[in-house]
């Protein structure tokens, strides 16, 4: 099995507690008889490319980050930002949450989401964003995983 898919399933198997938190309440709105949202699929430590995103609404083109307190670091916000970068131009949103706001205000957070699943992505076609991901995967090449170096000039 590819590495990545094998870490996936132990980051999926290891969730933090913000992000069992999230899912669980994420699983809730979907599960509803009238979900206002609109999303009905979720996808936890979805692989993108090269990356493990914290969570993907597919249909929505929307990629759900948390940041615990590793991500305050430089080295890791321009990691962060590089990523973010990569995913926009497959035709994804990002949008990132502090764990803490998942432990204090996770209804404020919810709300967020929410609104951020009803507007209309960029992208409008899935099918787009999924071709797109193929590509990058075919660039990977000989199963070995192709990482742009990290630039720390931005």
């Amino acid at each position: 099995m590819n590495k990545l898919l094998e870490y996936r399933q132990s980051l999926i198997k290891n969730m933090t507690q913000a992000e069992q938190r999230l899912y669980e309440k994420l699983k809730e709105l979907v599960f509803q008889d009238q979900c206002k949202y609109r999303f009905n699929l979720i996808i936890r430590q979805a692989v993108i490319g090269w990356y493990i995103v914290d969570f993907l609404l597919p249909h929505k083109h929307l990629v759900i980050e948390l940041d615990g307190n590793q991500h305050l670091k430089h080295d890791n916000k321009v990691d962060d930002i590089i990523r973010d970068d990569y995913l926009h131009s497959l035709g994804l949103d990002v949008v990132r949450y502090a764990n803490q706001e998942i432990f204090e205000n996770i209804e404020s957070v919810i709300s967020d989401i929410g609104l951020w699943a009803s507007l209309e992505s960029k992208v409008s076609n899935f099918f787009k964003v999924k071709s797109n991901i193929k590509k990058q995967e075919i660039l990977k090449g000989n199963g070995k995983l192709v990482r742009p170096s990290k630039s720390y000039d931005l």
